[in-house]
């Protein structure tokens, strides 16, 4: 779960959302924390660079 060095995770969490949301959506999964909130707009943008990456 805090395996920041997973290449899926930094392909896509660092691109598609804020680093503070992924790491609380961590905690929350964890039993610590709050939930995380997703940023739609962030999201897409993100996405759209990596589909044009591909």
């Amino acid at each position: 779960m805090d395996d920041y060095g997973n290449e899926v995770f930094t392909q896509y969490a660092s691109r598609l959302f804020p680093f503070q949301e992924v790491r609380a959506e961590m905690s929350f999964i964890q039993g610590k924390g709050s939930k995380g909130k997703a940023n739609l707009k962030c999201f897409l943008d993100g996405m759209l660079v990596l589909a044009e990456e591909d």
